[in-house]
């Protein structure tokens, strides 16, 4: 079975996610974040606090007080705001117009694995060099290691009707349950 497909910016963005949600299963960051977000809002809270025992102890300042503290969220806004504008900056280049990942691909699938070819070149894969399998509504994601995955979109492989075929060799190879 052979199936043809060209992924886009959003199946870019969508892998992104799943790779970021599986390394942080993997590395238990889960429960380490929990406690670094704990620690930073405590902290926050504190100064905030503060600034309203300030406000109480020394109503003369309370001009200057709420200045410094104004000044205090502008910061922690711009901080937030910074880091999600450089990751959207980041993922808008991390690919160029005419990468191999936006190139028209096709897809055959055997009992054996899968040869994916395009523009770029044709790669075979065996059906146990895929270690995991995550999948979305759009799209399955074969893991080759904790961060890298092929794309395969469901939809291609409904019009082609391998779907079910590719589902069985992956869990034929303990790969999807």
């Amino acid at each position: 079975m052979k199936c043809s497909f060209t992924l886009s910016k959003d199946d870019y963005k969508a892998l992104m996610k799943v790779v970021s949600k599986r390394l942080v299963a993997l590395s238990g960051a889960n429960t380490k974040l929990f406690f670094v977000n704990l620690l930073v809002w405590f902290v926050i809270g504190i100064a905030f606090s503060m600034h309203i025992s300030m406000l109480r102890k020394y109503p003369g300042i309370t001009h200057d007080i709420l200045f410094v503290a104004g000044f205090s969220l502008a910061a922690l806004a711009a901080i937030i705001i910074g880091s999600a504008y450089r990751n959207q900056i980041v993922r808008r280049v991390a690919h160029s117009g005419d990468s191999w990942f936006y190139q028209t691909q096709a897809a055959e699938f055997d009992a054996t694995g899968l040869t994916a070819s395009g523009s770029y070149g044709e790669t075979r894969y065996v059906w146990s060099a895929f270690k995991h399998v995550e999948e979305d509504t759009a799209n399955l994601y074969l893991f080759l290691d904790n961060s890298q995955a092929y794309v395969l979109p469901k939809k291609a492989l409904a019009d082609c009707g391998a779907d079910q075929d590719v589902r069985a060799w992956l869990a034929s190879h303990a790969i999807l349950a």
